[in-house]
């Protein structure tokens, strides 16, 4: 399971994953993001799913999944996270709900999943809210695209956005 984290504003991040889902992918992301600089409790958070593979996935590993997360509820604070899954995947979108219910009790935050990237902007921010230019785009692509070696300059160091990305087996 790979993910970057794209930190839209400083009051929400969207976590981008794709890949195979696994369960310490999902810790692996939570434990990068809420170590991350940019981060701060309460921040809302939308976590994007619609590229990731989670049909290996069992109702035993979300319970894992959300045990292990629950654990950050301080540093995650009350900030509100949407789970995007897409319409694709109809059994990923009811274990993202499974999810949900199973985190409630755990932090002090709201999780709600969505089938679309649309529907959780209207819930964390109105209707009226868009994205930034270009960052629509970016999380179509199934990967990040990759970060390119600059070659006008011999032995600079590659280049890239200032997203975070990780990788977790």
């Amino acid at each position: 399971m790979e993910y970057e984290f794209i930190f839209v504003d400083s009051s929400l991040v969207i976590c981008h994953s794709f890949g195979v889902a696994s369960v310490e992918g999902f810790i692996a992301s939570a434990e990068a993001l809420i170590s991350d600089s940019r981060w701060s409790p309460g921040m809302d958070t939308i976590s994007d799913h619609t590229h990731l593979d989670m049909s290996r996935l069992t109702a035993s590993e979300v319970e894992q999944i959300a045990g292990g997360e629950g654990e950050y509820s301080d540093e995650i604070g009350q900030g509100r996270g949407a789970i995007v899954i897409g319409h694709h995947a109809p059994a990923s979108y009811g274990l993202a709900r499974m999810f949900e219910a199973l985190i409630e009790p755990l932090v002090e935050g709201t999780v709600r999943a969505f089938w679309t990237l649309g529907e959780a902007l209207v819930w964390l921010r109105g209707p009226d809210y868009s994205l930034p230019a270009g960052l629509p785009e970016r999380l179509d692509r199934p990967a990040p695209a990759p970060k390119i070696e600059s070659r006008s300059r011999p032995g600079k160091k590659p280049t890239g956005e200032r997203s975070k990305r990780g990788t977790a087996a």
